[in-house]
């Protein structure tokens, strides 16, 4: 099964915002229509960003989006979702394509918040309408330990019948450093533990559809402002990721400077003028790039799953195709 290379797309792409439209290149904002030509443009961007990386002869196309996007296309009276899914279809023609989808991720969205299986539910049901093979999703929050609580909701009746009436995979996002799961060490003895109670009800067939989404950004913060310490977290890291890539399906590729979630892409510093970029340490930034290339090659040395998504999460914006181009061109490097 061939792998994918791509990008996010957020809802706020829908809603005319001004960075979205600069981002994406689409030349005259007043003319983006995606009730009839719109994706097509949009689908267009992700084949060049493949050309540019050189990586169309070796891996197909992806997108992630926001389910605030999915949400919008299915609003009443609108026709987004048919222009969207034949602009899919028309990608298709040339290259592979697969999509995936960001879970609804408000506080009372998560695990154990008392809504999960609601909204599993309604995620499932967006991720279906739009043909998305995987939904990132994550953890609950706070920083207790909550994995037998986790591991019970998740073998509960109504999220089990929920994915078993759904092809779609559920990929666990390791978290920044304020909380539990942005330890792979919880993450991967969280799936253990999943695993052995997913068998003992019968339901094993299910054990493949819980895999794992790789945040760089956020293992970049975890290791640089856990409470573990510095040093402790780097070596968690060189010991885990091996197995932590073993059920590696997504990336969420993306870098900062160790001090906040910034959502830039790996190694480019184009547009650090721009206010956005207020207050990021260039050269920390450059030395933390190198580490998330690095995690990616550990990643890649262990990775079995097939149909990965090397995916850019590029969400620091205005940000440029040229940059995920570039970041493409290291990756088929590595490839090679």
């Amino acid at each position: 099964m061939v792998d994918y290379f791509g990008f996010s797309l957020w809802h706020d792409l829908l809603t005319g915002d001004r960075n979205w439209m600069e981002s994406m290149e689409i030349p005259d904002p007043r003319e983006f229509d995606p009730e009839v030509d719109g994706w097509e443009f949009v689908f267009s961007q992700l084949e060049r960003v493949l050309v540019d990386s050189g990586l169309s002869g070796s891996m197909g196309g992806v997108f992630h989006v926001s389910s605030n996007l999915v949400s919008l296309m299915l609003q009443p009276r609108l026709e987004l979702l048919p222009a969207f899914l034949a602009a899919a279809a028309g990608f298709r023609e040339k290259l592979p394509l697969d999509i995936g989808m960001h879970c609804s991720f408000g506080e009372a969205d998560l695990p154990l918040a008392g809504n999960y299986p609601a909204v599993l539910v309604r995620d499932l049901e967006l991720a279906n309408a739009i043909g998305a093979s995987c939904v990132v999703e994550h953890p609950p929050s706070g920083m207790d330990d909550t994995i037998e609580a986790f591991v019970a909701e998740l073998c509960s009746p109504p999220v089990i019948e929920t994915l078993e009436a759904s092809h779609v995979v559920l990929c666990w996002e390791n978290m920044a450093h304020d909380n539990f799961y942005g330890s792979l060490a919880a993450l991967t003895g969280f799936r253990e533990r999943l695993v052995d109670a997913l068998e003992s009800a019968g339901c094993g067939d299910l054990v493949d559809r819980h895999l794992f989404c790789l945040d760089t950004g956020h293992l970049v913060l975890w290791r640089e402002l856990g409470r573990q310490g510095t040093g402790a977290a780097a070596n968690e890291i060189e010991d885990c990721l091996p197995e932590f890539a073993r059920f590696l399906k997504v990336y969420h590729i993306h870098c900062n400077d160790g001090t906040k979630d910034r959502h830039l892409v790996p190694g480019s510093t184009a547009l650090f003028d721009h206010p956005t970029r207020a207050g990021i340490d260039e050269d920390r930034f450059v030395q933390y790039s190198r580490d998330v290339e690095g995690f990616i090659e550990t990643c890649e040395a262990s990775a079995r799953v097939p149909g990965r998504h090397v995916h850019v999460e590029a969400l620091g914006i205005p940000f440029t195709l040229a940059q995920i181009a570039g970041f493409g061109q290291w990756f088929a490097g590595i490839r090679a």
